[in-house]
């Protein structure tokens, strides 16, 4: 997509400062479209902001994301922004796991072509599998029946516990039983089959904020878009099927000219509610993240890269940054929500020997709930996703609940802000 002025005088109103509105700003940027940027907060990044946690003295993410060298879509924003150094990307697509009960690791090491050498080769896949449990694989690539992906796969099975299982947690937010097949053969076609050049783990080096977020929010800055914060959109006017205003609380009314667009980077239940008639998937699956402050914490105790997938816990992973330990529950719905300290004890002693510690006495700690991380990715609601265009006519969407083919990730948000600009450009004023 070479950057070039596509129409100076076509203004783009981006409403919503998550990864799916910095995208769509910065690609609107880069087409040569002046841009402005509302943030209902006084903070940016979404889901994806850092902040300074007074409680364990150290900055810590809102939520872990495990990211993947074929996420090119977040790549290319940070190559822009001149700061693709931020993210910690392994060498090689190798992957840590323990068995907590047992306290047995292992590696997945994915070749780093297209051929899956790794299935054959009892090393480096998971142990107690033989190459034919892989065959599940094959009913997610091939299958089209919109059967949730549990239909695809032995749950009676080593493979299952040990990797589906956590995998599928991890990635759709639902367990395996709901969750859509589609979704995960798209992440699968775009990573794991395209071999480990494209599989590599990738995270944030010192967090999501200020790795992720701020060098994209400061390349904007440098090009003349600023985020407008505390902007609370409370509706839209429109005429002959256009949005000719926008409608912000305890502000003036921001008047559009006849050629400008909007891009509303909402959440689905505030695009439903600015836009009657609308239909959006269902959301309100939560996910937790506890972060613990462990001072003689070091990174190493990984090995090479420091994150670990856990099985026999209800976490799916372990993050380690210098003196931290960060954990994530997806698909957090039936966890008790009336004792924090119960649950961060039961979780610390679960992983407190993954990382060569004691668990009998719990360190400083901090409990997130995202009530509504992501849309529930059953069959079912994922066709409710809409398109990214209108109406009205001037009218695009962009969040990772849209239409993207992909789950609700980071990567999905950001492709999202793309695809609504590339229907942006095709589309005439």
């Amino acid at each position: 997509m070479p950057e070039q002025p596509y129409n100076e005088t076509r203004h783009v109103h981006v409403i919503g400062a998550g990864m799916a509105g910095i995208s769509a700003a910065m690609h609107a940027s880069y087409r040569g479209f002046p841009v402005s940027l509302y943030e209902r907060s006084n903070l940016i990044g979404g889901r994806c902001r850092s902040y300074e946690d007074k409680q364990l003295n150290c900055l810590i993410d809102n939520g872990n994301h495990l990211m993947m060298s074929g996420n090119a879509y977040i790549l290319r924003l940070l190559d822009w922004a001149g700061a693709t150094d931020r993210l910690h990307m392994a060498e090689t697509a190798r992957y840590a796991f323990v068995d907590v009960d047992s306290q047995e690791r292992w590696v997945l090491e994915i070749d780093k072509g297209r051929w899956p050498g790794w299935l054959l080769d009892p090393e480096r896949r998971v142990p107690g599998t033989r190459i034919w449990d892989y065959r599940g694989l094959l009913g997610i690539l091939l299958n089209r029946d919109n059967q949730p992906l549990a239909a695809h796969l032995d749950r009676d099975s080593v493979l299952y516990r040990r990797f589906w299982e956590p995998l599928i947690l991890a990635v759709m937010n639902l367990p395996p039983e709901q969750a859509d097949t589609g979704l995960l053969r798209r992440v699968l076609l775009e990573t794991v089959m395209r071999g480990g050049e494209y599989s590599r783990p990738m995270i944030a080096r010192s967090g999501l904020g200020p790795d992720l977020v701020d060098p994209c929010v400061e390349w904007l800055g440098m090009r003349g878009t600023h985020v407008q914060f505390r902007k609370v959109l409370t509706g839209l006017t429109m005429a002959d099927d256009r949005i000719n205003e926008l409608q912000f609380k305890d502000a003036d009314p921001v008047t559009l000219n006849p050629d400008d667009a909007v891009i509303l980077a909402v959440p689905p239940s505030s695009a439903a509610t600015l836009l009657p008639g609308l239909v959006v998937p269902e959301e309100g699956e939560p996910i937790l993240n506890l972060h613990f402050a462990v001072p003689d914490l070091n990174p190493a105790v990984l090995g090479t890269f420091p994150v670990i997938g856990l099985v026999g816990t209800i976490a799916q992973w372990v993050f380690v940054r210098e003196g931290l330990a960060s954990v994530t529950i997806s698909s957090a719905r039936n966890l008790p929500a009336d004792d924090d300290t119960a649950l961060a004890e039961r979780i610390w002693r679960e992983i407190a020997p993954v990382l060569e510690q004691s668990g009998d006495t719990l360190p400083a700690y901090r409990l997130i709930r995202e009530k509504r991380a992501t849309f529930t990715q059953t069959p079912e609601n994922v066709r409710k996703r809409p398109g990214s265009y209108g109406p009205p006519r001037n009218l695009w969407l962009a969040g990772d609940w849209i239409d993207t083919g992909l789950p609700a990730t980071i990567e999905g948000a950001v492709r999202s802000g793309r695809m609504a600009v590339e229907s942006l450009v095709e589309t005439a004023p």
